[in-house]
C-alpha cells in the first residue's frame, strides 16, 4: 500500500470489510475506497463510514442498509452459481431504491 501512495494512486478497492476497515485505519484519507466484494448486510456499517462506492451491490437486504452510491449487479446469465439480481427483479428493485447507481 505504501508503494501505492507513493505512486500517487488515488482510488482503491478492497474486497473484504474487515481488510477494508484495517487498511482505511492504517491510509486514512491517502486514498479514496471503493468496496468490490459481496456486499453482506452487516458490514454495510463500515462501507457506509469509507467508501465512496460500492461495486457490486446484489440484495433488498444490503441496499436498504447502504447509505453510499453503489453499483447494481445484474446476472444476465442466469446462472444459479453467479452473484446478482435476475433481470426480471429489476424494474422492481429500481422502483425500490431509486438511489442504487
Amino acid at each position: 500500500m505504501a508503494a501505492l501512495v507513493e505512486a500517487g494512486v488515488a482510488v482503491v478497492g478492497e474486497n473484504r470489510a474487515q481488510d477494508l476497515e484495517r487498511k482505511h485505519a492504517e491510509y486514512g484519507d491517502a486514498f479514496r475506497w471503493h468496496f468490490i466484494g459481496r456486499v453482506q448486510s452487516n458490514k454495510a456499517k463500515i462501507l457506509n463510514r469509507i467508501c465512496e462506492l460500492v461495486h457490486s451491490l446484489d440484495s433488498e437486504s444490503a441496499a436498504r442498509k447502504l447509505q453510499v452510491p453503489a453499483l447494481l449487479e445484474v446476472n444476465l446469465a442466469g446462472e444459479v452459481s453467479k452473484a446478482g439480481i435476475p433481470p426480471e427483479q429489476l424494474p422492481r428493485f429500481l422502483g425500490l431504491y431509486g438511489e442504487v447507481r
